[in-house]
């Protein structure tokens, strides 16, 4: 036995326990990690189609921007409610827009704005 090479039995055993504990601490992490990136998505999505909102309402020619007023339209999960009022000065509008969704039953929303001037 003076010679012996290896590991004994108790020696694996306690290096497995180690390392199942680990691995079980990696593991409840993961959902929680999966939704965090699921909602980072989601919130990008609704950052891009509140842009894309009130890009649309900048390249409209003054009076159909005016003309849009407030409303509400729904693009897939997402719920997008907007007001487009007189500015702060003669010759602006103000464009609001919020977005919304539902995720694991709770509500999220973004919101932007911008004051847009008479291209005359």
């Amino acid at each position: 036995m003076r010679n012996a090479r290896g590991f004994t039995i108790v020696e694996v055993m306690v290096a497995m326990a180690i390392l199942l504990i680990g691995l079980l601490a990696i593991l409840t992490q993961w959902p929680m990690g999966v939704d965090l990136v699921m909602l980072s998505g989601y919130r990008s999505e609704a950052t891009i189609l509140a842009e894309r909102f009130l890009e649309e309402v900048a390249a409209l020619d003054f009076p159909a921007a005016a003309g849009l007023g407030s409303g509400t339209r729904f693009i897939g999960r997402f719920q997008m409610d907007y007001v487009v009022s007189p500015g702060p000065a003669e010759g602006t509008l103000s464009a609001e827009v919020q977005v919304s969704w539902l995720h694991r039953a709770q509500n999220h929303s973004i919101r932007m704005a911008t004051v847009i001037a008479s291209k005359l």
